[in-house]
């Protein structure tokens, strides 16, 4: 039986599966499309005022959410806005003056960092540190635990790339300075952290060390790290007299006696710098990295609370007074000024107290001076201020003090002659109210102390005894 047409001559087929199919997943296509939430990336057309129809395609600007890592927090993202809004502009003293140190600190390292955890970690953590010190009764600024926390995961990361440091050598470098910094909040809820910040500094130049003689490091990376050149024997010179006199005065040839003197010589640069340019950037460099230079073994000392390592310390501690630039050690003096010069009055074993009293006056006295310019005076004056009638110092520390003048006036004039310390500790009184006799080793070295007064008294071989006049008291 022929089939039946349609009027309209179209052709009618019945219903299968696969078009059922096709019908449904068409409508569940179109109900997605009308139910989807709007798209939080939008497309923007920007296209130039004075575009013509054989202009170059149009710009396409994408604006989409800011990427965050799976492991980073907003709490991070706040910490990393705020190092790149202030905190990087405060980690170098140079980086009021030179521009790129700008550009090292808020772009370089940052690029670096990443691509290497632990010096993010160290970043923010430095962040949410300056946060608490900017703001420290604000609700809004992380506890001392979140500073802590960064601390301790930087440290652990580090130490891992240690173990190869030519791969990631750039951030070594910057992370030692950084956790340096950071490690200040650690010690600072105990009295006399000082003590150990002689190693902890020390532990960048011997990263540094580290570096082979191929290392290209990134432009101003080295001015991070740069350290003014030093002239230990003019600094010699500068160094404050009653230091001097506790060298030489208690058994001159300890073992000791030489590593406190190349302390005592890296202390002169701060003073010799003070009274040739006064305050300034070259002066808040030379304190910020004075720790660096000090050695392995002073370090030992100070942390064995030796009162000659405090008395060094208590010294280098008042130049921080007269630095506004490094806020994390902008807190220092206050809390370790006065544990410093109890340490200091504590070593009585040697002299009796009036002796340790004498080396602690000029920290104690720096104590209550709020104005950098008393804080400069009392520097340059290099005499501890005067003490009150009823403290003093009796017949014992007069006898005493005129010894330890007389040796000290031998030690200028040897230095001058660039004598040697083990030389010119060998000084002996010999002639009371008159001068002191030491040995030469060289006689080539005692011309310039010839010139400057000393006798040659007497010639043994290939020594010269000289003979210091005493000039009296200053």
């Amino acid at each position: 039986m022929p089939q039946m047409l349609p009027k309209d001559g179209s052709l009618c087929l019945p219903p299968t599966p696969f078009s059922l199919l096709l019908l449904l997943l068409l409508l569940l296509l179109f109900i997605n499309i009308q139910l989807a939430p709007p798209s939080t990336t939008t497309t923007t057309l920007i296209r130039h005022p004075l575009a013509t129809a054989t202009s170059p395609p149009p710009t396409f600007i994408i604006r989409e959410p800011l990427f965050l890592p799976t492991d980073r927090s907003p709490l991070d993202l706040r910490l990393l806005y705020h190092y790149v809004d202030s905190t990087y502009a405060s980690l170098s003293s140079w980086s009021l003056y030179d521009p790129t140190i700008h550009s090292l600190l808020r772009t370089t390292i940052l690029r670096e960092a990443l691509a290497v955890p632990f010096l993010m970690d160290a970043i923010l953590g430095l962040s949410a540190m300056h946060l608490s010190y900017l703001s420290p009764s604000s609700p809004s600024t992380p506890s001392p635990a979140i500073a802590s926390l960064f601390r301790a995961r930087a440290f652990s990361g580090y130490r891992q790339a240690l173990a190869h440091p030519s791969s990631n050598l750039t951030a070594i470098i910057t992370a030692s300075i950084f956790l340096c910094a950071l490690s200040t909040s650690a010690f600072s809820s105990s009295p006399l952290y000082i003590l150990s910040w002689p190693t902890l500094w020390r532990g960048i130049v011997l990263v540094l060390h580290l570096r082979p003689a191929s290392f290209t490091p990134p432009p101003g990376l080295a001015m991070l790290f740069y350290r003014p050149p030093v002239d230990l024997d003019s600094a010699s010179g500068h160094i404050p007299s009653n230091l001097l006199f506790m060298l030489t005065a208690h058994d001159p040839a300890s073992p000791s006696t030489p590593i406190y003197y190349a302390a005592l010589q890296h202390l002169g640069t701060l003073y010799a710098e003070l009274a040739a340019s006064g305050l300034g950037p070259q002066l808040d460099l030379r304190v910020i990295t004075f720790l660096t230079h000090v050695s392995e073994e002073f370090g030992v000392l100070a942390r064995a609370r030796e009162p000659k390592a405090a008395v060094v310390l208590a010294h280098y501690v008042v130049f921080l007074k007269l630095t506004r630039v490094v806020w994390w050690m902008e807190d220092v003096p206050r809390r370790e000024l006065g544990p410093l010069c109890e340490l200091i009055c504590a070593g009585d074993g040697e002299g009796g107290s009036a002796f340790w009293e004498e080396l602690a006056r000029v920290p104690r006295a720096a104590m209550g001076m709020k104005g950098r310019g008393e804080v400069v005076a009392l520097l340059l004056g290099r005499t501890p201020p005067p003490m009150e009638e009823d403290e003093g110092p009796g017949e014992d520390w007069a006898k005493y003090g005129v010894k330890t003048k007389k040796l000290w006036e031998a030690t200028r004039l040897g230095q001058a002659a660039g004598t040697p310390l083990e030389d010119i500790v060998r000084g002996v009184v010999r002639h009371p109210g008159e001068g002191v006799v030491w040995r030469v080793e060289d006689k080539s070295r005692s011309e310039r102390g010839v010139d400057r007064g000393s006798e040659v008294v007497g010639e043994d071989k290939d020594c010269l005894v000289l003979h210091s006049p005493f000039l009296g008291e200053e």
